[in-house]
C-alpha cells in the first residue's frame, strides 16, 4: 500500500523545517532548501506545489481546494465545504508527476492533522455510483475524488459493489469517480469485518507500480486464479 513507500518518499522531499523556511520568507529571501535542487523540472513543479500548500497552511490560509472539495478559485470555498452548494474538485493522477507522493501527502496531512501515526492509516475506497460520479455538486463526504482509471481482468458491479473477475480477452473496464476517505487502520478493519476483498495494485500507464487500492470482491484471491484485477491509470 502506500505506507509502504513512506520511507523512500520522506527521503525525495525537501525537508520543510517550518521555523527556518518562516525566517527566510518574512525577510523576502528565498530559502536556501528551495534553491538547491538537483531534480528534473517535473519533481521540482511537484516539490513546489507542495510548499505552497504548507506556506498556505502556516500562514491560516484556506488548504481544502487544493487536497479535498471546493473551488480553489473561490474565495468563499472553505464555507461551501459540507454545504449543500459544494463542489466537488477531481483530480486525475494521470496528471502528476509522481502520483504516489501526491495521495501519500494527503495522507500524511490527514495524520498529521487527526493526531494519528502515519503507519496507522489507509485509504478507505469507495466507487461512486454512477449517478454521484457525474455530479459535480452534491452533500458526499469530503475526501480525495480521483478519475481515470480502469480495472484490468476485472468489471466492477454497480449493483452489488462488488470487482468481478472477467475473461483475460476482455477489455479493460473503466471506472466512474472513486472516493479515497483516510482512516485508521483499526477502524477500517472494524468497518470491513468479513468483507471479501481483493487487493488491485495501482499502476501508471508504463507499467510503474504507485500504490494499492482494497476493493470489495465477489470472489475470494484463490478464485482469481493467476489473472488478479489491477487498476490502470488512464
Amino acid at each position: 500500500g502506500i505506507n509502504a513507500e513512506y520511507g523512500r518518499f520522506a527521503g525525495e522531499r525537501v525537508v520543510f523545517h517550518n521555523d527556518t523556511i518562516w525566517r527566510y520568507l518574512t525577510s523576502n529571501r528565498v530559502p536556501p532548501s528551495w534553491e538547491v535542487t538537483d531534480q528534473g523540472l517535473g519533481n521540482w513543479v511537484s516539490d513546489l506545489s507542495d510548499k505552497l500548500w504548507r506556506l498556505a497552511k502556516m500562514v491560516g490560509g484556506d488548504t481544502h481546494s487544493e487536497l479535498s472539495i471546493g473551488d480553489r478559485n473561490s474565495s468563499s470555498a472553505s464555507d461551501q465545504v459540507g454545504g449543500e452548494d459544494q463542489t466537488r474538485l477531481i483530480y486525475s493522477l494521470s496528471t502528476f508527476h509522481r502520483p504516489k507522493h501526491f495521495l501519500l501527502s494527503y495522507l500524511k496531512d490527514w495524520a498529521y492533522t487527526s493526531g494519528t501515526s502515519l503507519s496507522q492509516v489507509t485509504f478507505k475506497v469507495r466507487v461512486m455510483s454512477l449517478t454521484a460520479a457525474t455530479s459535480t455538486t452534491g452533500s458526499e463526504d469530503t475526501g480525495l475524488y480521483l478519475e481515470g482509471l480502469e480495472l484490468i481482468n476485472g468489471g466492477w458491479d454497480f449493483m452489488q459493489n462488488l470487482v468481478y473477475p472477467t475473461l483475460p480477452s476482455a477489455p479493460p473496464f473503466p471506472l466512474p469517480v472513486i472516493l479515497l476517505t483516510p482512516i485508521s487502520n483499526e477502524l477500517h478493519q472494524l468497518e470491513e469485518g468479513n468483507t471479501t476483498k481483493m487487493e488491485c495494485p495501482v499502476q501508471a500507464r508504463d507499467g510503474t507500480h504507485i500504490t494499492s487500492f482494497s476493493l470489495p470482491s465477489s470472489h475470494a484471491s484463490q478464485q482469481w486464479g493467476s489473472a488478479k484485477p489491477v487498476l490502470k491509470i488512464i
